[in-house]
């Protein structure tokens, strides 16, 4: 037996990502299917208001796990390039090194959450949160910051998995993690736990996530350890210093749904954060359905792009194209189809929610359009592209976001959002167009013109009045096939060879 033979499959192959992009895939439809079940019963039995206090403690995970410094991901770039040169000591030394750093940033980020919970509070919630006491919320602060911790270890060295292209192996993790924690904040709920039971959820989900992902990885790459291990400062400051910019490039996706939560909490209210945080869920649904194809790149490109340059130009070609074909479809189907869904879905009409699906997938348009180049610039380690252009973002977005929130409330957030998204990816082209010279390739365009084209259609026809589940299935789902098919058509993508030869045409 060969020595590929004995160990499992890794790297970048039509095996692998057919396996990552298969899982991310399933993994977005069950997102899908616990945010269906988990937010109408949340809203039913325990409140618009503790549902909206939820999604604004919830978004100190998700600005919290920025205290990674980016360090996951360059951890996943150097193990796909130590992984492109057959080296495993090199592997092994990036995981280590990785971990180290994380655990100090880790154990700071507690320890600085569980200290100021109290003035996180103060901020979020001015008028307090009804049947809680000032003390009990900052008890579930705290213990949020302590999940945290946790969830930032692991995923810094579960990175090893994403930089061997097996991020299948995380994804599943996560997808079975998830469906424990709804299902234990449901049972939570119906027991009259009320906001505990959410954060019960989420200590379900992130502890069975770490729990499977541990195995998983065992079997991947099984001479791996959990291991802290004296830092060379070179070392340390070249990965500190190349995570810190991958971290800028993370923030603004954070700015632009996490940072608005806070800031409507505190002007406008947590009944605004619940339709803010509905609306903008279906939008960010519809993002991880798109970006799907674009998952594997940052590793493809960082493996590939010295040992088999065309084969990587190749590879960002086709999957940039799928992700404009799949962003075409679901982000105009979420524009159209929202009104009728979410009064369907939800029982009552809920306008905050339409208008913030509707504003967001905007946004979001705008980002997904710069994601493969962004991918690519980090996976050739051209950080400081992606950090002005997400700097941009982010300053355009939380200074608008702020601003319009206070004076016009709802809709600023989402402006702010557009604003921010619509400048930095034309910073991003900019710079990466400068820096690739001949190499450069513009992304193409006729895809999100379709996108652009269908919705402006879809909205003229008046299909919020759809008011039973079986027309807005069967009417959704032939206008997301008419999209798709005109949208994979304009774009000349190759959808019968990817399904006939399994991804083997693109790896």
């Amino acid at each position: 037996m060969t020595r590929t033979e004995s160990r499992p499959a890794r790297g970048t192959n039509a095996r692998t990502l057919r396996m990552t992009i298969r899982s991310a895939g399933l993994a977005t439809f069950v997102q899908y299917a616990m945010s269906f079940v988990l937010a109408p019963v949340v809203l039913a039995q325990a409140g618009v208001g503790i549902f909206g206090a939820w999604a604004t403690i919830s978004s100190i995970l998700a600005v919290g796990a920025l205290a990674d410094a980016g360090l996951k991901l360059e951890v996943s770039r150097r193990v796909a390039e130590a992984a492109g040169r057959d080296d495993d000591d090199a592997v092994h030394e990036a995981v280590h090194h990785g971990t180290t750093l994380l655990m100090a940033i880790a154990g700071g980020a507690t320890l600085v959450g569980v200290l100021v919970a109290p003035l996180i509070r103060a901020f979020a919630f001015p008028n307090g949160i009804p049947g809680f006491g000032a003390g009990e919320v900052d008890l579930i602060l705290r213990l949020t910051f302590v999940l945290l911790g946790c969830s930032l270890l692991a995923d810094g060295y579960f990175a090893v998995l994403r930089g061997l292209q097996r991020g299948d192996v995380e994804t599943n993790a996560r997808m079975v993690g998830l469906v424990v924690g709804t299902a234990t904040t449901v049972v939570g709920i119906e027991l009259g736990w009320s906001l505990w039971a959410l954060l019960a959820g989420a200590a379900a989900t992130d502890l069975t996530a770490i729990a499977l992902q541990g195995l998983g990885a065992r079997r991947v790459i099984p001479g791996l350890r959990f291991r802290l291990v004296p830092l060379r400062s070179a070392l340390g400051r070249g990965m500190v210093a190349l995570s810190g910019m991958a971290l800028v490039s993370q923030i603004s996706d954070v700015i632009d749904s996490q940072w608005d939560k806070v800031m409507l909490s505190r002007y406008v209210g947590s009944g605004a954060v619940a339709g803010f945080q509905i609306g903008s869920m279906l939008a960010l649904q519809a993002k991880a359905l798109a970006v799907l194809p674009a998952v594997p790149l940052v590793v493809a490109v960082a493996e590939l792009r010295r040992r088999d340059p065309e084969r990587a130009r190749h590879i960002l070609r086709v999957l940039g194209a799928a992700t404009f074909v799949i962003g075409a479809v679901t982000l105009s189907t979420v524009v159209v189809f929202a009104p009728s869904f979410l009064h369907l879905w939800l029982g009552r009409r809920l306008p905050s929610a339409v208008t913030s699906a509707r504003l967001f997938a905007v946004a979001i348009a705008c980002n997904l359009f710069a994601a493969p180049l962004a991918y690519r610039a980090l996976g050739e380690s051209r950080h400081r592209i992606t950090a002005i252009s997400s700097g941009a973002n982010i300053g355009v977005n939380a200074i608008l976001s702020y601003v319009l929130t206070v004076t016009i409330g709802l809709r600023g957030p989402l402006y702010g959002s557009i604003a921010g998204n619509a400048i930095g990816t034309l910073i991003l082209f900019v710079l990466l167009r400068r820096a690739l010279g001949s190499e450069w390739e513009a992304p193409s365009w006729r895809a999100p013109l379709v996108g652009v084209v269908a919705a402006m259609v879809g909205l003229s026809v008046g299909t919020e009045r759809i008011t039973s589940w079986p027309v807005l299935i069967v009417v959704a789902g032939l206008f997301a096939l008419a999209v798709g098919v005109v949208a994979a058509r304009v774009e000349r993508l190759p959808v019968r060879d990817l399904i006939r030869r399994r991804l083997a045409s693109v790896a």
